[in-house]
């Protein structure tokens, strides 16, 4: 989204990774051949591939970083980089959940610290809000929440947050159907009921007529 993407400092994981000094970015595999064009010379990163194949097995590999959402088994992928120490995973972690509780079975085995690209978690005023929550909005028992951008995106950053201010989710109903807009994403009206019995509907709405920034 390029139009919220200008109010942020990084607004992908290429901006975010080259500018970390504590992380030497070596290797990148991207299928699109335009950009590996781009990782090179933008983005300085000495070796870029089309394919996991080209890459071949690495042992000098300590962090891996999914940087896009994922549609295929990730864990084969994980188990060719033994020396693994670290995982950025772009949401969701895998194509359904029992792929997902593989994956965090075999990295809890092997010692592998993983972290799932929902950053508003880790935003300070965000953790100050929920500290201040009650005293902000008084006893909290229903709410209306509007997004933009699917379900995928945009969506579960705030159910996320939604989560991490008030509470698992116990049920979750989906009020239309699942119908691609021109992006392929899905926008669809649902409501979730959390474990201590407050409810929050949701509604999508087209950003390009409401926006938290210009």
């Amino acid at each position: 989204d390029p139009i919220y993407g200008k109010n942020l400092k990084f607004s992908s994981h290429a901006q975010a990774l080259t500018v970390h000094k504590k992380i030497n970015w070596n290797y990148l595999i991207e299928p699109d051949k335009r950009l590996l064009v781009k990782a090179n010379d933008q983005w300085g990163i000495k070796y870029v591939f089309d394919s996991l194949d080209a890459l071949g097995p690495k042992n000098d590999i300590e962090i891996i970083v999914f940087a896009e959402t994922p549609n295929n088994n990730r864990l084969d992928i994980i188990k060719q980089f033994k020396n693994t120490k670290g995982i950025v995973f772009e949401k969701p972690v895998a194509v359904d959940l029992y792929n997902e509780l593989e994956i965090m079975q075999y990295c809890k085995e092997n010692n592998i610290v993983t972290a799932v690209n929902y950053s508003r978690r880790f935003s300070k005023s965000m953790q100050d809000i929920k500290l201040k929550i009650e005293e902000l909005i008084g006893h909290f028992q229903c709410g209306f929440a509007v997004y933009c951008n699917g379900y995928k995106n945009n969506a579960s950053h705030l159910i996320d947050l939604i989560i991490y201010y008030f509470g698992k989710i116990d049920v979750a109903r989906c009020l239309q159907d699942f119908l691609p807009n021109e992006q392929k994403n899905i926008n669809p009206a649902f409501d979730i009921f959390l474990r201590n019995n407050k409810s929050i509907s949701f509604k999508s709405v087209d950003p390009n007529f409401y926006r938290e920034n210009m």
